[in-house]
């Protein structure tokens, strides 16, 4: 890991989150730490970039991943997953689904993602496991997870809420210093 030190400019570039950057910098042998020359983005930036749902999501992303890996660590299936999310995020006409789609496919790469089942009405988030037990009112967010798990991603916004809800109650479980409440209070404004 190389430690930089930036020093601001008269215009300092806006850093878009979840993006990625190509660097250039500059180590001094007499010195713990580079200097930063230069940022420039690898992908071009354009004006769904910055819209707000888009940059809601990309805070979102930025808050969980930093909540839940470890400092210092290469995980090359970590970086695979969040730049296959990044590119999606890129190109999609609709951004209400990404939250979900993302901690899935986060989940998967931390090892704690439930496995689906063809139907399920319950939920144990402590042994992360859908089971059938043939409930008469089964909880709409744990039918709509099944559903994702399976690849089947046509659900209005508020069964994506409790869904979403219900996702993070879980990896909140599994990873108790995770608490990315800020970020979901801004989610949860997409959903409406």
């Amino acid at each position: 890991m190389i430690q930089l030190t930036s020093f601001s400019s008269r215009k300092p570039l806006a850093l878009i989150p979840f993006a990625l950057y190509e660097l250039e910098f500059q180590l001094n042998p007499k010195y713990p730490h580079g200097t930063l020359k230069k940022t420039s983005p690898v992908y071009p930036i354009n004006q769904l970039d910055i819209s707000p749902l888009v940059l809601a999501n990309r805070y979102f992303v930025c808050d969980v991943v930093y909540q839940t890996t470890s400092h210092k660590n290469k995980d090359e299936q970590g970086f695979n997953t969040l730049l296959a999310m990044m590119l999606d995020l890129g190109q999609r006409e609709t951004y209400y689904s990404f939250p979900c789609f993302f901690l899935i496919h986060w989940m998967r790469s931390l090892g704690i993602l439930p496995e689906s089942i063809e139907k399920a009405d319950t939920f144990d988030m402590q042994d992360g496991i859908l089971t059938f037990e043939g409930l008469q009112q089964p909880p709409a967010a744990v039918f709509v997870l099944n559903e994702l798990l399976n690849d089947r991603w046509n659900h209005d916004n508020k069964s994506l809420k409790e869904t979403f809800d219900l996702m993070l109650q879980y990896l909140e479980l599994h990873l108790p210093n995770v608490n990315v409440n800020k970020t979901r209070k801004i989610i949860h404004e997409i959903f409406h």
